[in-house]
């Protein structure tokens, strides 16, 4: 049985099914992540008109289609574009063909491993949005993109990469995450450096424009440039890190900076333009602070016994005494700052 949905310009056919895992078998469709379907529409957008000439026949490949959403919604969405779209599940891919004619929309869909066709064919823009980890995408993905382009790369195994299961993020990223009070930023940048290394096997390098995680998942967008410079420029910001407490489980992480902040601005306002979801990520992408790290407000009044100030009223008297201060993209009750933590325990009450 199915269903029909609409997001963005696209109506199609989705399982009609009580939980989206359900349908799986069928077409993979979860509407929650229609904000990062939404936000995915205006990257590509500002990055297509920014980079490419008018005249430019630029090639998008969604690589695990499932009902073809995210294929039929670029193709719709965005001007000049060629769409590619492959899965492994057979129904899947019929789903997303009958999606396709649904809304007049020509995609080439094909039933095939997307490792496969990112080896057969190059294109400007990829996006990888599995069920789970990308990590078995991300080598191939480096191989189809050529010497400038953007990978768009989305993971749901945010329980190893936050801390909860520190070893399988080890055996799948090659570090060990961490449960602490920052454990969304550090679990989205353990990711960040597994794809920085692997484009940099291949002289490529993957330049964060915005990173956020939210609900269960993070999310990364990179413009790829082939370039010894920028690769050798990013491996500088590739340090050890150390937790205060604890100096036994030291990694070296990608600890630069997490988005472009122009790039977050034009970000915003396509998203305003278009009246889509994510106009608050992009904002604070756009507002946060480039260093490494938040301070859980709750977390630090509980340890120091103090009462909880109000997020706004905390950065608004760092501010006033010289301090810079801001919000973060991974936390409600999160700031950055470049104060250390027993200094910012004396901004809680004044």
């Amino acid at each position: 049985m199915f269903k029909t949905v609409e997001e963005g310009l696209a109506k199609i056919k989705v399982p009609s099914v009580e939980k989206p895992e359900d349908g799986r078998g069928q077409g993979f469709y979860n509407p929650v992540m229609k904000e990062n379907r939404d936000i995915s529409v205006a990257v590509f957008s500002v990055f297509i008109n920014k980079y490419f000439p008018s005249d430019k026949n630029v090639k998008i490949l969604d690589a695990l289609t499932a009902t073809g959403i995210r294929a039929i919604r670029y193709r719709k969405e965005l001007d000049g574009v060629e769409v590619w779209a492959t899965d492994v599940n057979e129904n899947a891919i019929k789903l997303a063909k009958k999606n396709a004619i649904l809304n007049n929309v020509k995609i080439k869909i094909e039933k095939k491993d997307a490792n496969l066709i990112m080896h057969e064919r190059g294109f400007d823009i990829i996006d990888i949005d599995p069920y789970g980890t990308p990590v078995m995408f991300i080598d191939s993905a480096f191989h189809s993109i050529g010497r400038f382009g953007l990978l768009a790369v989305t993971a749901t195994d945010t329980a190893a990469l936050n801390g909860v299961y520190p070893i399988v993020s080890e055996r799948r990223y090659g570090i060990k995450s961490v449960k602490t009070q920052f454990s969304k930023e550090l679990g989205t940048r353990i990711i960040l450096t597994h794809i920085i290394r692997e484009g940099m096997k291949y002289d490529k390098a993957f330049i964060p424009l915005l990173s956020y995680q939210s609900r269960h998942y993070i999310r990364l967008f990179g413009l790829i440039r082939k370039s010894v410079e920028k690769c050798n420029k990013l491996l500088r910001n590739i340090k050890y890190f150390f937790l205060a407490d604890s100096k036994k489980n030291a990694d070296k992480i990608y600890l630069g900076p997490l988005h472009n902040k122009k790039f977050c601005s034009l970000v915003l306002k396509e998203l305003q333009k278009r009246k889509l979801d994510g106009k608050k990520i992009a904002l604070l992408a756009h507002n946060e602070l480039d260093i490494p790290f938040y301070y859980d407000i709750h977390k630090l009044a509980r340890i120091y016994k103090k009462n909880i100030p109000r997020t706004e009223k905390l950065i608004k008297r760092l501010k006033k005494h010289g301090y810079k201060a801001s919000k973060t993209i991974f936390s409600d009750i999160g700031i950055k700052t470049n104060v250390k933590e027993a200094e910012v325990i004396k901004y809680f009450e004044t």
